[in-house]
């Protein structure tokens, strides 16, 4: 298998000067190839150098890839499909936190599922940009809601259309971050918020697993970002920050890591996956889901949300 890697500078200040953070496989699907992060020296940006090309990254984005698998997957279990729908609905809060009513526009919306949940809200027009066509097929065919395939910059939206841009767990995988954020700010009103979800590198998880935390998911995100830099971003392309928010439970990414972790320090299949097993046992879960948000602070969390306002 043939991968081709393209070497890049710091998309946030341009810097070619840079040390190594990690390096590792790809730990979800098993495919072939060594990838690696580095650390911008000049601002701190944790961002994958050397990477794959867009034709080449399009293999490790399968059908099974859980922010598709996981929304489609949940509707034939019941448990599955309150909890799942329990975490978009946490978005929708949010969001009416900042806004009652207006038009929202959901860049990288996977399946559909936080659309959906907007568009049942009465006084909100929904829409989401989404490149993955498998995704973007699902999202129109089972839930209705209006989908364009393609990304943000290809989208060809009107300027100032949009009261409110979300970006759920999207800006970790995009090649360029500031043009995203100049994208948002150009389709925002005056005074719109851009909402977004990211990994950041303050995760007590990742001090925790080291090189097995999940949220690394190398070679499908790009960035690892921290407040430094996410402030970095927001000042460059003109936003001003409102509010940090942690809405996501530690659970999914601590059953990752320990998966992770355990598939290389544990020489039994068998045992494996009976660890995999019991990760996913309902109780587990649950006890599991209480633990951690006990031991770890919600400012700690490995995905925080960042609230901000076009200035």
């Amino acid at each position: 298998m043939h991968l081709t890697f393209e070497t890049v500078p710091c998309d946030l200040c341009g810097s070619d000067r840079q040390e190594k953070v990690i390096s590792g496989h790809d730990q979800l699907t098993g495919l072939p190839g060594t990838f690696q992060f580095v650390r911008c020296l000049d601002c701190g940006l944790i961002r994958q150098n050397p990477r794959l090309v867009p034709s080449a990254l399009g293999l490790y984005y399968p059908e099974s890839y859980p922010s598709f698998a996981l929304s489609v997957g949940s509707r034939a279990n019941t448990i599955r499909r309150i909890a799942y729908r329990y975490g978009q609905l946490k978005r929708v809060r949010i969001v009416r936190e900042f806004r009652r009513t207006g038009r929202l526009l959901d860049v990288g919306c996977g399946a559909g599922d936080f659309l959906f949940e907007m568009s049942k809200i009465s006084g909100w027009q929904a829409l989401g940009v989404e490149p993955n066509r498998y995704a973007c097929d699902y999202a129109r065919r089972v839930l209705g809601v209006h989908v364009i395939c393609g990304t943000l910059a290809v989208a060809a939206l009107a300027s100032d259309a949009f009261d409110v841009v979300t970006m759920w767990n999207t800006l970790e995988h995009v090649y360029d971050p500031t043009q995203n954020f100049r994208q948002a700010y150009r389709v925002l009103r005056p005074g719109g918020l851009l909402m977004f979800s990211v990994p950041v590198m303050c995760s007590q998880l990742r001090q925790w697993f080291g090189l097995h935390w999940a949220e690394w998911d190398l070679p499908r995100h790009m960035y690892i970002f921290s407040q430094q830099t996410i402030e970095g971003f927001l000042q460059k392309t003109g936003f001003n920050l409102q509010a940090v928010r942690s809405l996501s439970s530690e659970y999914r990414v601590f059953r990752m890591s320990l998966e992770s972790w355990a598939s290389e320090h544990i020489s039994s299949e068998k045992a494996c996956r009976a660890i995999g097993a019991l990760l996913r046992f309902l109780p587990v879960q649950l006890l599991g889901a209480f633990a951690l948000r006990a031991a770890v602070p919600a400012q700690r969390n490995s995905v925080l949300v960042f609230v901000c306002q076009k200035g």
